[in-house]
């Protein structure tokens, strides 16, 4: 049995990018998997929860496998038991409730703002109806503080703890598998005493801080959850660090780096680093309309931060160091190489001139 799973959607609109994530996600689920697993923030806001539930019983309605939701902390108050969104949709509202679907169970792990002792209560409760001879799998909505450096990936949230855990919280549970959502960034995976603990990442980028291919997580039951990579638009950053050492055109050097955007990507260009406009033989104005005729369709923002490199050439530390590698007589050569290393090291630190 192949299960699939993903969260995070912040569904809001009928067609647009979010929608169609879910979209390409359900045909996946119906080429490859046995169920599909929602653990959360599948709607952005309540109201949106309200307004898609009928779009959504539509959708769902195409798909013949289960389904199979929990709330997170965008829609938990939008979410009731009782809600129909299709007669393959199983909504799991409260802890306290499992499912079998052959040889697996399916506990539910609704977001509460609730954090410590009262967690551990609900996963007692898990503990003592898991099902032996089966494959134990709990939905989960929340902030793994194992990944506490990771808080930026939790979406654009406060600094509020969302129903936290640790990994030890689910050892000797009987759990093989906890498919949670809650962090957008990218597909995670770890490993407690007895099964994995995955977060999938968003499906489409929701924040500017969700870069790169998005992710799904599709996996056989009984083996290690895998990352598949989805078909959905993300936000990408390419940033073009300018380099006069390099002898490279700084407008030839952009264009390179530009080359072959993928057809998904929301890419925002920065253009840093440092040119020489002497050498070049042309003004700042004309150089950053050049640089900037290279925007393409894909490119939703282009922002150019370089500088002329004589804020370098002219600094009384350059003089100084140029003095002090003269009076050290070393060989041509050499003394072009120590000079080119000085001249990178102050562009590296160039916040400093």
């Amino acid at each position: 049995m192949k299960i699939l799973h993903s969260a995070d959607m912040h569904l809001k609109q009928v067609g647009d990018s979010r929608w169609q994530a879910l979209e390409h996600l359900l045909d996946i689920a119906s080429d490859q998997a046995s169920f599909f697993a929602i653990s959360g923030d599948l709607f952005d806001r309540g109201i949106d929860a309200i307004q898609l539930k009928g779009p959504l019983r539509e959708l769902f309605a195409r798909y013949h496998f289960p389904i199979i939701v929990v709330p997170g902390n965008h829609d938990a108050h939008a979410m009731a038991e009782g809600d129909y969104y299709g007669d393959h949709v199983t909504l799991i509202c409260r802890s306290d409730q499992f499912f079998d679907f052959d040889s697996v169970r399916v506990f539910g792990l609704p977001f509460e703002r609730i954090e410590g002792d009262r967690v551990i209560e609900k996963l007692i409760w898990i503990r003592q109806h898991t099902r032996e001879n089966a494959t134990n799998i709990l939905l989960y909505h929340g902030e793994l503080l194992d990944m506490v450096h990771a808080r930026d990936g939790f979406g654009d949230e406060d600094l509020a703890m969302y129903m936290p855990v640790r990994l030890s919280y689910f050892d000797g549970l009987g759990l093989d598998y906890v498919l949670a959502g809650h962090f957008h960034s990218s597909f995670e995976v770890r490993k407690f005493k007895d099964g994995y603990f995955v977060y999938p990442g968003s499906p489409v980028s929701i924040t500017r801080k969700e870069h790169g291919v998005r992710k799904a997580n599709l996996f056989e039951v009984g083996e290690q959850p895998m990352p598949i990579r989805l078909d959905t638009s993300y936000f990408e950053e390419i940033v073009v660090k300018l380099n006069p050492l390099s002898g490279e055109d700084p407008v030839a050097a952009t264009e390179r780096q530009l080359r072959n955007i993928d057809k998904n990507a929301r890419v925002r260009v920065v253009v840093t680093g440092f040119v020489e406009l002497a050498k070049l033989g042309k003004d700042e104005r004309e150089l950053h309309k050049e640089i900037g005729s290279l925007m393409t369709p894909e490119i939703e923002e282009f922002v150019q931060p370089w500088r002329d490199v004589s804020v370098i050439l002219q600094s009384d530390l350059l003089d100084r160091c140029i003095g002090k590698l003269g009076a050290r007589k070393l060989p041509a050569d050499q003394a072009e190489r120590v000079r080119g290393a000085i001249m990178e090291s102050m562009m590296e630190n160039q916040d400093a001139y």
